[in-house]
């Protein structure tokens, strides 16, 4: 199974996928020029990961319409975009976490960090149980 979705002759040519690529590659490219230009800020990182998951369901969605068989679209479905999907949320609320302290001066990421691991542990507890 595993060597099957790596073969390029599972996949074909299908316009419908080009955005969800297109889309995926920039948003992943955002999230990487944003996090180099400091790369020790906690907003950078959360905004890294925020366009990590983003892009990794968007690839996902490319890929599954891409496939040419059933069971590599379910794979993409299942264990690529759904992943994505699932950690949409929880980096959302690390980036507003971030956000909200770099306007509010004082306040630290550390007073939340048991949140936001709570967040990612609960969001990871999701993904394997389905």
């Amino acid at each position: 199974m595993l060597n099957s979705i790596f073969d390029i002759h599972h996949y074909t040519f299908n316009p419908y996928a080009l955005p969800y690529y297109i889309v995926g590659i920039l948003t992943m490219w955002e999230g990487v020029f944003i996090f180099m230009h400091n790369r020790k800020a906690w907003l950078n990182l959360s905004y890294l990961l925020t366009c990590a998951a983003v892009a990794l369901w968007l690839v996902g969605v490319g890929a599954i319409y891409s496939a040419t068989e059933e069971e590599i679209s379910l794979f993409w479905a299942k264990y690529i975009s759904f992943l994505g999907i699932i950690f949409i949320t929880p980096t959302i609320y690390f980036l507003s976490i971030c956000w909200r302290s770099t306007m509010i001066s004082g306040e630290n990421i550390k007073n939340k960090l048991t949140s936001i691991i709570f967040n990612f542990s609960w969001a990871l507890i999701l993904y394997f149980s389905c």
